[in-house]
């Protein structure tokens, strides 16, 4: 998928502003996906749906198969709570699962935003990339092998930021796992500067942790699918920080 450009500040502050506004301690996926495309990490075109948009003519802009997701501040890991549909091929489906979620999220007493209609994103390679707040250091980077790899094997790097380019190619080299990057046993291939490339979009000298230190506390990229130079975030969590908190 292209890479936009930079995204104009004042998108991002709006972004915010209406999260605040609404008094909501995080982005919503939306809206922080719109946000990583201004720091030209490429996202899954999509649209956002309410509810009450019953005909879903949107979706006739998108290529099918849909991935569904719920937009709530009460839910965070949705696909834990039944509140993701993947491989979606009909706007059928997509209404009934919308009322599946719609139904799930009253029963859980959880405030329901809207859905989350996007691409489904080729096959690949899944890496994670974190950004957060350190105590004593400020912000810093992790990056490792992403989706369930992450939990079970914890093979993953750190940094402070801002990062260089000779920082992200070290953390790429020390990743127990790296040779995944390589094609092992077949499998697809991960591009090395695109790897590089998006580190540095979100922890480089212009990355979105830096950039947006002042707001943002902490964001999780898991996972952003890679296959060859293609990169693509299908899940984004982006928790603001506490107004006046920027120590």
């Amino acid at each position: 998928m292209a890479k936009s450009i930079m995204q104009p500040t004042t998108i991002r502050n709006e972004l915010i502003k209406a999260a605040r506004d609404r008094s909501r301690a995080s982005l919503d996926e939306h809206s922080a996906k719109l946000v990583l495309e201004g720091f030209r990490v490429s996202i899954p075109r999509g649209c956002r749906v309410s509810i009450a948009d019953t005909d879903l003519a949107q979706l006739d802009n998108l290529n099918s198969p849909w991935a569904l997701k719920i937009i709530s501040p009460d839910i965070q890991h949705k696909s834990d709570g039944g509140f993701v549909a993947l491989s979606l091929t009909d706007k059928d489906r997509v209404r009934q699962e919308i009322e599946n979620m719609s139904g799930r999220a009253l029963e859980s007493g959880c405030a329901v935003d809207g859905f989350l209609v996007e691409e489904m994103a080729n096959p690949g390679i899944e890496i994670i990339i974190g950004g957060f707040n350190d105590a004593c250091f400020g912000p810093a980077i992790m990056f490792g092998l992403g989706g369930v790899f992450v939990e079970v094997l914890g093979d993953v790097a750190f940094r402070v930021c801002p990062i260089n380019h000779l920082d992200a190619e070290d953390m790429i080299d020390e990743l127990v796992g790296r040779r995944i990057f390589e094609g092992a046993r077949g499998g697809v291939k991960a591009d090395r500067q695109t790897l590089v490339e998006l580190l540095l979009a979100v922890g480089g000298e212009d990355g979105l942790i830096v950039t947006m230190n002042s707001e943002i506390e902490e964001i999780d990229l898991n996972p952003i699918i890679v296959n060859g130079d293609q990169a693509t975030a299908v899940d984004a969590v982006m928790i603001l920080r506490k107004q006046g908190n920027t120590s």
